[in-house]
């Protein structure tokens, strides 16, 4: 049985609570969709966690979508993947979700306060959408103070950035 989902989202400013999340990482969770059975909830997951990139400690930020039913009747699952996300994203909302993407990057780096971030995108060959919204990543991080230190390709042809936070 298919559930369609409707927006919980609420408008800007959104509530932002910086938790601990794995391995000493940093979570941020903000719940964008409820299932019309209103057993199922979609949260936009951010985090930074530490990874070690050339030989340095580097934070890396990833977000990601989960599904969960709230009686446990579902399994939850965590996906990147967009065209699976979508599924669970109300279409009036889906323009929405990298301003919020965007808040909590903003968040989670003033909680840590990062020297280096890293980030990769999950496909490679983005299409010009897909590219819009890795720029606007980096954007946001150069407007609280960092600077591309690098932007590249990874081997399996996967864009990423490391970004570093300019002395004061």
């Amino acid at each position: 049985m298919s559930v369609a989902f409707y927006s919980i989202l609420r408008s800007p400013p959104h509530v932002i609570h910086v938790e601990d999340g794995e391995n000493g990482g940093r979570i941020v969770q903000v719940a964008i969709a409820r299932g019309f059975d209103e057993n199922r909830i979609v949260s936009l997951v951010c985090e930074l966690a530490e990874a070690v990139v050339d030989d340095k400690i580097h934070w890396e930020f990833t977000f990601s979508f989960d599904v969960f039913a709230i009686d446990d009747s579902v399994e939850q699952f965590r996906t990147q993947d967009r065209q699976t996300a979508n599924a669970y994203i109300p279409m009036e909302i889906r323009g929405k979700i990298m301003g919020v993407v965007c808040e909590c990057l903003k968040a989670l780096t003033n909680d840590v306060k990062p020297t280096l971030v890293y980030w990769i995108t999950k496909d490679r060959d983005l299409p010009e959408k897909g590219m819009k919204k890795y720029h606007m990543l980096r954007q946001v991080l150069q407007t609280i103070g960092y600077s591309p230190l690098r932007n590249g390709t990874d081997p399996h042809g996967r864009y990423c950035s490391i970004m570093h936070k300019n002395p004061r």
